[in-house]
């Protein structure tokens, strides 16, 4: 046995202190191991199987033999057993294994091998505890101050507000900022689904030992996890984000969701370290209830922007050539019809013709006009008919309307589907004229999605104030074998509010 070299301490200590971690929080709760130590850690559930002799079986010395070469080790307390010191917790290699299943990606953190996943309570210094009685406004009696559970019984006894976040060292750095903090290690570890031996879900997931004790009745709890910039990995930690909520929520919590802004940093204990402590302060204080978050989360767009703004008007905006499904997103009013005609004119000029999608008559004949096409009623009467294209009401898309529309008649051609996320809901719940014929028309726009991006030079631009997630995802999923990256383009512009003045005239 022996703990690990100072060099590597120094490191280690360094990439606690990096992420805005108390030092005294750090030398509570963090330590240094090497060699045969980090065995007893990690490897010492009854469930694994041992050699007769009781020794580890020659495969799992193998598959942990990393872990000799050192890291660091992090648990906490245990409040379901007296506050006593937690057997389980987290161990970050200074050597990480290959995951079997990524074999690209290294496994960054070993938690004890064939044991249920805990929840971490880190130890915490009275200044801290001050601290964080401060920002509470829950005062520290002396009862709280000789009880053994300290701080977390604390916590626990008062009902202070908790925040749960992903990662231990995310909890170092917002208990350093004064918030009552506990980490799970994964979006997906606060809560357990009972399964049957085939891997199938068998019951309702429930709350972990951990975080079901501090669910009482009236505490505020707040969710802070990681933002991302994959799609997949977006939609994973909402789902997690609302499952767990919603456990919380049926316990008597009050939820609420703390939504990191896009950026370089992914986690809480880098967004502090980036834009100080005031900044998360204001997030904190701004969070939105669970509910609402979920209804927010239909305008979300969380695919990484290609070009981002922040500008009164979007002016001239270059997309490659080969860009074959265009996102715009920007507020009403900053020139997305401007641009859009620009890239209509492009369109002609290279001899292709323009669709114009709407789920209004008027808008679309307005559209029409502003970029020189036809709408679908002028066509028979105007002399250049579909020459350079029409619009028309998403209502329309089938043989049997005025347009007459055939998907196959487009392919190497630019489609606009303008205010899409009205024009997609218009769609699939209105229950006007498009009832009748929505099969064809689900059909017709599949076909056209599939015809246009299927082609060398077809184009497909969403449009509106309030795209999201939902409206390109329904796209890409009509795409079928037809795999395109979204280019977005995102305008976070928001115009100032002026004065109004109510005059009574005597």
């Amino acid at each position: 046995m022996r703990i690990i070299e100072s060099d590597s301490q120094a490191l280690h200590l360094q990439e606690w202190l990096s992420s805005g971690v108390d030092e005294e929080i750090i030398a509570l709760n963090v330590r240094s191991l090497s060699g045969s130590l980090p065995y007893e850690y990690l490897l010492y559930s009854p469930k694994i199987s041992r050699r007769n002799d009781g020794r580890l079986r020659d495969r799992d010395l193998k598959k942990y033999q990393h872990i000799e070469l050192g890291g660091w080790w992090c648990n906490g307390i245990d409040p379901l057993n007296n506050y006593a010191q937690m057997m389980w917790g987290c161990f970050k290699p200074d050597h990480p294994r290959r995951d079997r299943q990524k074999i690209h990606k290294f496994i960054k953190y070993e938690h004890p091998y064939r044991d249920e996943t805990r929840a971490f309570f880190l130890l915490v210094p009275n200044r801290i505890w001050v601290k964080v009685s401060n920002r509470s406004g829950i005062p520290i009696t002396e009862e709280d101050l000789q009880h053994p559970g300290g701080f977390w019984h604390w916590v626990w006894r008062h009902n202070v507000p908790v925040t749960i976040v992903e990662g231990v060292k995310k909890a170092g750095a917002l208990l350093t900022a004064g918030y009552a903090a506990i980490a799970i290690p994964g979006v997906n570890a606060g809560y357990r689904t009972p399964h049957d031996e085939y891997g199938n879900a068998i019951g309702k997931p429930f709350l972990i030992p951990d975080l079901k004790h501090f669910a009482t009745q009236g505490r505020q709890v707040n969710i802070c996890f990681d933002q991302d910039n994959k799609p997949e990995t977006v939609q994973r930690v909402r789902t997690a984000i609302s499952r767990m909520g919603r456990l919380l929520v049926n316990e008597g919590c009050s939820l609420r969701v703390i939504d990191l802004p896009f950026g370089q940093e992914k986690g809480v204990d880098d967004f502090i370290v980036a834009h100080g402590q005031p900044a998360f302060d204001a997030l904190y204080n701004t969070a939105v209830a669970l509910e609402l978050w979920e209804i927010k989360l239909f305008t979300l767009l969380t695919y990484p922007p290609a070009i981002a703004l922040n500008q009164r008007f979007l002016g001239q905006l270059l997309v490659p050539e080969g860009e074959k499904l265009i996102i715009l997103k920007a507020p009403k009013g900053t020139g997305k019809t401007e641009w859009l005609a620009t890239e209509v004119a492009k369109a002609h000029d290279q001899e292709r013709r323009v669709l114009i999608i709407t789920h209004r008559i008027q808008l679309g004949e307005a559209l029409c006009n502003r970029f020189g096409v036809n709408y679908v009623t002028e066509v028979r009467t105007n002399e250049t008919g579909t020459l350079l294209g029409y619009g028309v009401c998403v209502d329309s898309l089938h043989q049997e309307s005025q347009a007459r529309f055939n998907p196959n008649d487009w392919s190497n051609d630019v489609i606009i589907i303008d205010e899409c996320d009205q024009v997609f809901w218009h769609l699939l719940n209105s229950v006007t004229e498009v009832q009748k014929r929505r099969v064809s028309v689900l059909k017709n726009l599949k076909q056209l999605v599939q015809n246009v991006l299927g082609s060398s030079q077809g184009k497909i631009y969403l449009s509106s104030a309030d795209v999201s997630d939902t409206d390109v995802k329904y796209v890409l999923s009509l795409a079928g074998e037809y795999r395109v990256n979204p280019f977005v383009i995102v305008n976070n512009y928001r115009h100032v509010a002026g004065n109004c003045y109510n005059y009574i005239w005597e």
